[in-house]
């Protein structure tokens, strides 16, 4: 009997079916898993899973089994302030709505589909944007797929031999520098050493003057360890008995993801992190995994995309996301609000540009900036108080330049 029904993780019963869940799952991808997206919440939002749950193919529905994740939050301004008008996206990460046990994909699509427009509709959705996984089984959706982004995604092959003549030459030589200055590797599976990987987390947080959001605290880590027992890994370089670089490494059943690392910037000479992505990978493929999913830069082509593409054997895999108007008249609403503050701030002189593209998704979260020099009446018309250069709007959608990270 077809069973859909929404799964919030705040409510223990829920949160508990949902592990049963995933467990069940062929893949057990990680950011399924609530534990992964419960820290990154943001006050008002909630982390639920749409989910259709089916034993077998009877009149009642097709047999099979979805599981879709997703962040429910406030729109920007006074419909979201009411709680009458909310959004859907995925979390950070690879997942969508994932699909298994299915016999009928598109009969199981065609049902769940349906069950979940009636429940978005009673939340008062407006718009649906899901980040979706680049190797797992997904749902096909009503909504187009947009490619996004380059992701690396590299064939674990069935020997160490074989791994390392996979890389390219420059990722050998920089491995090899390093174990000639004396590094080595170290490997953490129960998450006790965590306290270094904060330390070097932070620094390279601090290096990158990345925003306060992209920190972590031990409790997130902690709560990792607990939950997704045998399903991470902390790849250490250690110089002179001390940890200067790591990766933390998630793993599914076949997959492998690199999600969190960084360097301290007085190793950059020993070329730790190269050792360190070899090892992570080499440590993957003992332990059973076909695929190491080293994802993608913040664009095409930079920097980050490019020494990511040198572990990967030439394999990529496009990063891809779902965008779903659900509610037009609400979307159309508060994208005119949106640009009424914008016209705003023309006709007051304060000259506001955006800084997202007219690609961005859902086009009423695009921010746009307030110049500070105008003084502080503009800055409190745009809602803000600080120096410099004020931006304006909600964001939190995806555009061109989505990361998946």
């Amino acid at each position: 009997m077809s069973r859909f029904r929404v799964l919030d993780s705040g409510d223990p019963c829920d949160r508990a079916r949902w592990v049963r869940m995933w467990e069940d799952s062929p893949q057990r991808p990680p950011h399924a898993h609530p534990v992964l997206s419960e820290p990154a919440l943001k006050p008002g939002e909630r982390l639920v899973a749409a989910v259709l749950e089916d034993d077998d193919s009877t009149a009642m529905g097709p047999a099979g089994t979805v599981l879709h994740v997703l962040i429910v939050r406030p729109v920007p301004g006074p419909l979201g302030a009411s709680g009458r008008c909310v959004d859907l996206i995925s979390p950070l990460g690879y997942a969508g709505p994932l699909v298994w046990g299915a016999q009928d994909v598109a009969a199981l699509a065609r049902t769940f589909w349906a069950e979940f427009d009636v429940w978005a509709a009673e939340v008062g959705a407006v718009s649906e944007f899901v980040r979706l996984s680049l190797l797992d089984s997904v749902l096909p959706s009503p909504a187009a797929i947009t490619p996004r982004l380059t992701n690396h995604v590299a064939v674990l092959p069935d020997t160490a031999e074989q791994l390392w003549a996979s890389f390219a030459p420059k990722v050998r030589q920089n491995a090899r520098r390093a174990l000639r200055s004396g590094v080595t590797i170290e490997i953490d599976e129960t998450g006790e050493r965590h306290r270094e990987f904060l330390h070097i987390h932070d620094a390279t947080m601090d290096r990158h003057d990345s925003d306060d959001s992209y920190r972590l605290e031990a409790d997130v880590l902690t709560g990792l360890h607990r939950e997704l027992p045998g399903g991470f890994a902390y790849v250490y370089a250690m110089s002179e008995g001390t940890a200067v670089s790591v990766d933390l490494v998630l793993m599914g059943t076949d997959t492998a993801y690199y999600h969190l690392g960084g360097t301290l910037t007085e190793a950059f000479g020993l070329r730790p992190n190269d050792l360190v992505k070899t090892a992570a990978m080499e440590h993957a493929r003992s332990t059973g995994r076909t695929d190491f999913v080293l994802g993608g830069g913040l664009q095409d082509g930079d920097g980050l995309e490019r020494y990511k593409r040198g572990f990967a054997g030439g394999r990529t895999i496009d990063f891809r996301t779902t965008e779903r108007i659900l509610d037009p008249a609400a979307h159309a609403r508060l994208v005119a609000d949106l640009e009424a503050r914008m016209q705003q701030e023309r006709e007051a002189g304060d000259r506001p540009e955006w800084v997202d593209g007219p690609e961005f998704f859902p086009a009423y979260r695009r921010r746009f900036t307030v110049p500070a020099r105008l003084g502080s009446e503009a800055l409190a018309r745009a809602g803000v108080s600080v120096t410099g250069t004020a931006v304006v709007g909600a964001g939190g959608g995806a555009s061109g330049q989505e990361s998946a990270r």
